[in-house]
């Protein structure tokens, strides 16, 4: 790595541009979702970095679903961490339609979930009130 105002990683640079394909992002693609210009891309695409663009790689690590901290890590010879991308959701009728099916099945399951919970409760409170009261007619005699 060279010192100055730009420290350069080849790991950086083929990390990036194999991220931005594997995502399908073109640079300006990839700008727009981070927010950033295209310009202020370059760097990062060549595997370099100035102090000034460190503000950038959150955003710009955030559009290539990786940790906030994946450049650093880059820049420092460790590998990029990727987060999970979000399902795409089928927004045709049908698609849509399947997926309100499962959030109401997933939906009925939590409250089966939590109407057992909540007999469980009423259950062990009742056992605890038994015991109290017992403990005081002890206590009592």
């Amino acid at each position: 790595m060279r010192t100055g105002t730009h420290k350069t990683s080849p790991l950086l640079k083929e990390r990036f541009n194999a991220r931005m394909e594997q995502l399908g992002l073109s640079p300006t693609a990839l700008a727009a979702e981070a927010g950033v210009t295209g310009q202020g891309l370059i760097p990062l695409r060549n595997g370099k970095i100035a102090k000034y663009q460190i503000r950038m790689t959150g955003p710009v690590c955030a559009a290539l679903y990786w940790t906030p901290d994946s450049i650093t890590r880059l820049m420092e010879g460790k590998e990029a961490i990727e987060i999970p991308q979000p399902a795409k959701v089928d927004a045709s009728p049908e698609g849509l339609h399947n997926r309100l099916t499962q959030v109401e099945l997933a939906l009925n399951a939590a409250m089966t979930r939590g109407s057992e919970i909540e007999a469980k409760r009423v259950e062990i409170l009742g056992e605890l009130v038994e015991r109290l009261e017992a403990v005081a007619t002890q206590l009592a005699e």
